[in-house]
């Protein structure tokens, strides 16, 4: 067993539980108890894809999720907690409500746009294996 620094306890098991991936317009492959090989694959194959895609990621109860959109070198990273709780990856610039960047098929704030891709891979593993956020990146949160 495992105790955590905020106390928790784990088995040394992942967090994540669920893969669902696809590319913009394809069809949705869900995978369970998937490796980080799997997770990593799927996220190179949706690097630089010029049509954009979506990678999630969620822990059996489906209430903890990732959600990554990708195209083009460009990642909009989200975590939704019981659907409650929002973090969006924020890479550091003034927010302007009215700067958008068109991402698979979405639009999404500037400032919450990733353009370093081992950076999304390092948080997206992160997410993988503790089912949090990493606290070495700026995160925008949001409350419903």
């Amino acid at each position: 067993m495992i105790i955590l620094g905020d106390g928790t306890k784990t088995m040394g098991t992942n967090f994540a539980y669920l893969l669902r991936v696809a590319e913009l317009g394809g069809a949705v492959q869900q995978l369970k108890d998937v490796t980080w090989k799997v997770v990593e694959n799927a996220l190179e194959n949706l690097k630089f894809s010029s049509s954009g895609g979506f990678l999630e990621l969620s822990d059996k109860d489906d209430t903890t999720t990732m959600i990554v959109f990708v195209e083009s070198g460009k990642f909009h990273i989200g975590i939704i907690i019981d659907e409650e709780v929002y973090f969006y990856y924020w890479n550091g610039i003034e927010p302007v409500e009215d700067r958008v960047v068109p991402l698979a098929g979405n639009f999404f704030k500037e400032h919450q746009i990733c353009h370093d891709f081992n950076l999304a891979k390092k948080i997206i593993k992160y997410f993988y294996e503790t089912g949090r956020p990493l606290e070495s990146v700026l995160w925008e949160k949001e409350v419903v």
